[in-house]
């Protein structure tokens, strides 16, 4: 297996790992229920939103996890923060995934965008890639 990493925090860089020595489903199964740490379940109303590129390693494996529960993905062409919005309102998206430098870009946007959008079908965000300065994750909660 050939993965890419580090797109967001340096030069993107392939990592070769061993395959699994299970059967690929149950692998599968496994490394999905890395959701549930976050109250993430199989079934319902899942939606993903994957606004990243799909050969970066951590924006593939919460798309391939939301997949395997079952839940509906939304990839998109070419983030930016005000179309992301929009598609978490369209799509009714109750789950992504983001870099920092996203969190920067949605808080650079002003309030009266930000507010335009309706986002309370969202329910996690699960952040990796560089670390979060604390002001951004703040920032991010309380909105």
């Amino acid at each position: 297996m050939l993965q890419y990493t580090s797109g967001t925090t340096g030069r993107p860089k392939s990592v070769r790992r061993a395959l699994p020595a299970m059967d690929p489903d149950t692998a599968i199964g496994l490394y999905a229920a890395h959701l549930r740490r976050f109250g993430i379940e199989p079934g319902g109303d899942g939606v993903h939103l994957c606004g990243s590129p799909m050969y970066h390693l951590a924006a593939l494996a919460y798309a391939w996890f939301s997949l395997h529960f079952e839940h509906r993905i939304v990839l998109m062409d070419r983030w930016t923060p005000e179309s992301a919005l929009a598609l978490i309102e369209r799509e009714r998206v109750t789950q992504t995934h983001m870099v920092p430098t996203q969190f920067h870009r949605l808080l650079q946007l002003p309030e009266e965008v930000r507010d335009r959008y309706d986002v309370s079908c969202l329910r996690n965000v699960v952040h990796a890639g560089a670390p979060c300065p604390t002001d951004v994750k703040r920032r991010m909660l309380d909105w």
